[in-house]
């Protein structure tokens, strides 16, 4: 009897030390937002479009697919993953330069894979086919050199003096935003599959960094951990669940069947300024889907409507956040704003994306 009061005990004192675990893994001391019960809140932000930037449309600048998008100084970067080019635009969207070096040869690359900008304005394209990341310098962006990458980069972003990339190696041990050195992984600064295991090896565990100004967004897949990169350390700022979240238990299930799964995969696209963090939820395998806004300050976090079509972030202009939106959305819209209605006649559906500036307000 004396054995199995014991037994109990012990059993007992297992379980409230797995909940402990449980609690303390799952707050981390930071905001936890369970974005189920948000949807059912009315918003408690709204944007404000402050201005539009059409870029120029010509033959020889034509985008395709523009789903990179940096903005450095007064520049634009567009990078094009289907013609394998960045386009370069000034602040009035008149075209600046296109970098276009696909090949073989010395100074050309099979595949753009990723982009980074520096400070100086010089580019560095990502090769994953080639694994090299080559520059080219301001202001005619010739090319200057190239670097063989030991890894397997997907992503490159510049921060302060140091190149960053999300690596990934095919054993899955050497995962996470990285400090590259002459090519090589110099250091792990946040390992990306720290709460998955290695059967799920897909995209959806894997990394998605952003680009917002003088510090680096990102988020880890699956789990929901939205993370900031400053002074060279990764410091976990905020969490999000729901129930649809894919996680390595449910994806095996995604994956066969994807049209008729429900599912959230952290982040797609993130910014963030002095006040507010500004994100685009991936759900339903469609990157697009919803608007997401967070106070740091407060803690409060609020979906938003879509300011014509908004599906690509590219940081921010002071207290401006600044982003891609579709031409044929903005023609389509049931809110012609007065901004708006300026640049509708510019543009149809064979034009370029346009540039959008907008500011958070609290409603």
């Amino acid at each position: 009897m004396k054995n199995f009061g014991y037994i109990i005990l012990v059993c007992c004192f297992v379980i409230l030390a797995g909940c402990a675990t449980k609690t303390t893994n799952d707050n981390d001391n930071v905001t936890m937002i369970d974005i189920d019960s948000l949807r059912t809140q009315p918003p408690v932000f709204a944007f404000e479009v402050n201005r539009y930037i059409t870029f120029e449309d010509r033959d020889d600048v034509a985008l395709e697919s523009y789903m990179m998008l940096e903005h450095r100084g007064d520049l634009y970067f567009v990078g094009d993953n289907r013609n394998h080019k960045v386009y370069i635009f000034d602040d009035d969207g008149k075209h600046f330069k296109t970098i276009s070096r696909r090949g073989r040869g010395q100074g050309e690359y099979l595949k753009l894979s990723d982009f980074a900008v520096d400070d100086d304005l010089n580019v560095y394209v990502l090769c994953g086919n080639s694994q090299q990341i080559l520059k080219y310098a301001y202001p005619d962006y010739r090319y200057e050199s190239s670097t063989d990458i030991v890894g397997y980069p997907h992503e490159v972003y510049w921060q302060g003096d140091v190149l960053w990339a999300a690596d990934y190696n095919k054993d899955y041990k050497n995962d996470g935003l990285v400090k590259l050195k002459d090519g090589k992984v110099s250091e792990i600064v946040l390992p990306f599959r720290e709460v998955l295991d290695d059967a799920s090896g897909t995209v959806y565990g894997k990394p998605r960094s952003f680009y917002p100004g003088s510090e680096l967004l990102f988020n880890q897949r699956m789990s929901g951990d939205v993370y900031r990169l400053a002074d060279g350390k990764a410091e976990k700022i905020f969490k999000i669940k729901s129930k649809y979240m894919v996680t390595e238990k449910n994806y095996a299930a995604y994956e066969r069947n994807p049209n008729d799964y429900e599912n959230i995969c952290g982040f797609h696209n993130m910014a963030k300024n002095e006040n507010f963090v500004v994100g685009l939820i991936w759900e339903n395998n469609i990157p697009y889907s919803e608007l997401f806004v967070y106070e740091p300050s407060t803690g409060r976090a609020s979906f938003v409507k879509h300011p014509h079509g908004l599906f690509n972030l590219a940081g921010t202009a002071g207290d401006r956040f600044i982003a891609l939106i579709s031409q044929y959305s903005i023609i389509h819209s049931q809110n012609k704003d007065g901004l708006l209605e300026e640049i509708i006649p510019h543009i149809t559906p064979d034009s370029n994306p346009v540039i959008v500036e907008f500011s958070v307000r609290e409603i």
